[in-house]
């Protein structure tokens, strides 16, 4: 898992799919939905960078404008 912390949000959803991550979600830490990714940058994620996950499993990118 990259460290994708303070990318932009579309770029990191782009790079973990060129990986052969097939569950990847964006969203913000109220709930609320990310649209247009291009307009948001990840704060945190799901895991931790340089851990091992199989290419199936969730990871959520959580966003802040």
């Amino acid at each position: 898992m990259p460290d994708l912390r303070h990318e932009n949000a579309a770029v990191a959803e782009e790079q973990l799919r060129a990986l052969g991550f097939t569950n990847v979600s964006l969203g913000t830490r109220n709930d609320s939905w990310v649209v247009l990714p291009e307009s948001w940058t990840v704060l945190t994620q799901s895991a931790a960078p340089g851990r091992r996950l199989a290419t199936d499993a969730l990871i959520v990118l959580f966003c802040s404008r």
